[in-house]
């Protein structure tokens, strides 16, 4: 077993230990084309980067040809006010990264 020191010293090491390494692997190498960085979008980009999705040999390409509006930040919480007028897709792509 990992002792409480390994666990912080390495990000993945509870999920390695959830999932296998083999998965986590295969999580890491996965390409993903996710069309969207709404609301919906956010949550799901947030839970690609937290599970390490794509940092591997894969990559997560997000596409969203709308714009932050003001209306956008009280559901989008990757977005903040001076983010407005910027592309949803590079925006959102940056925060996560």
């Amino acid at each position: 077993m990992f002792s409480p020191v390994d666990e912080g010293a390495f990000r993945y090491t509870g999920l390695k230990m959830c999932l296998g390494e083999d998965l986590v692997n295969e999580i890491q190498d996965c390409k993903v084309f996710m069309i969207g960085a709404g609301a919906i979008g956010c949550e799901l980009l947030k839970n690609y980067a937290m599970l390490g999705l794509g940092t591997g040999d894969g990559g997560i390409i997000v596409t969203d040809p709308d714009v932050i509006e003001v209306s956008n930040l009280n559901r989008q919480f990757l977005f903040r006010e001076k983010h407005l007028r910027k592309p949803k897709s590079q925006t959102a792509a940056a925060a996560a990264i």
